[in-house]
C-alpha cells in the first residue's frame, strides 16, 4: 500500500523499519521516536498484531511512554510552527502562551496513560 492510504497512528514497515504514522507525510520510528519524512507514493506495509490470545483476540496493548514522550515532543513542535507560520503577526507572548497551553495538555494525557497501565 502507498503511505498516503495510512491513517494517522497507524503502524508500518518501511524498509524492514517499524514506524507509526505521525502526520500527513511524517512518520516516527517505532524503537528511537526519530521522525522521517515519507513521500506520499512510498510503498508501506502494515504491522500485524504481534500479540494474540489463545481465544483469537488481540491481547493488551502496551505504549513506551518515550517513545510516546518523543512523539508528543513532535506534534507540539507541528502544531506551533503550523499556527505561526499562519499568523504571521503571532507574538512571543502568544508563542510562549500557546508552547506552555500544549505542554499541559502533553502532561495530562501521559498521567492519564501511566495511570490506566497501558
Amino acid at each position: 500500500m502507498k503511505f498516503y492510504m495510512l491513517q494517522i497512528g497507524q503502524e508500518f514497515l518501511f524498509k524492514d523499519q517499524a514506524y507509526i504514522k505521525t502526520s500527513p507525510l511524517l512518520g516516527s520510528h517505532k524503537t528511537d521516536g526519530e521522525q522521517k519524512m515519507f513521500k506520499r507514493a512510498d510503498v508501506v506495509s502494515l504491522c500485524t498484531p504481534t500479540e494474540v490470545v489463545e481465544s483469537g483476540q488481540q491481547g493488551a496493548a502496551t505504549i513506551d511512554v518515550s517513545v510516546l514522550d518523543k512523539l508528543l515532543d513532535g506534534f507540539i513542535n507541528e502544531c506551533q510552527a503550523g499556527i505561526e507560520s499562519i499568523d504571521e503577526d503571532f507574538s512571543q507572548l502568544h508563542s510562549k502562551k500557546l508552547h506552555s497551553k500544549l505542554q499541559l495538555a502533553r502532561q495530562h494525557l501521559i498521567t492519564k496513560i501511566n495511570a490506566k497501565n497501558l
